[in-house]
């Protein structure tokens, strides 16, 4: 492939030398979680410091604490509320919630999310 800089004004060669092209097994690059909280969270941290995801499964009832950059939860299986002091949203697979920056959430029913945010 051809890459003109003309129109895009991007300077291909710094770039080339910036990227990284290795790679590695499917095995060899998975990222092995952090429990947190006696294991309802699981952390996943990868090689980009500022990012975190977290796998929270709640069986009952957790409070989660706010934190510090936004949230994207997104709900992968079973069915619960994500409840915060204005509102609450009932979660099944495949809906998302939006948790802004400081808010405190309360998980509750038979669910499994993934959280990812920025971390400061």
């Amino acid at each position: 492939a051809v890459v003109s800089t003309q129109s895009t004004g991007i300077d291909v060669d710094s770039l080339i030398r910036l990227v990284e092209c290795s790679s590695d097994t499917a095995e060899a690059q998975k990222l092995a979680p952090t429990p947190v909280n006696g294991g309802v969270v699981m952390q996943y941290l990868p090689s980009v410091k500022d990012f975190a995801v977290d796998m929270i499964c709640v069986k009952d009832s957790y409070l989660l604490q706010g934190k510090v950059s936004p949230q994207i939860m997104l709900c992968t299986e079973g069915s619960g509320v994500v409840k915060t002091t204005h509102s609450a949203e009932e979660m099944r697979p495949g809906e998302v919630v939006f948790v802004i920056p400081g808010v405190s959430v309360t998980i509750t029913g038979n669910v499994t999310l993934f959280s990812a945010y920025a971390q400061h």
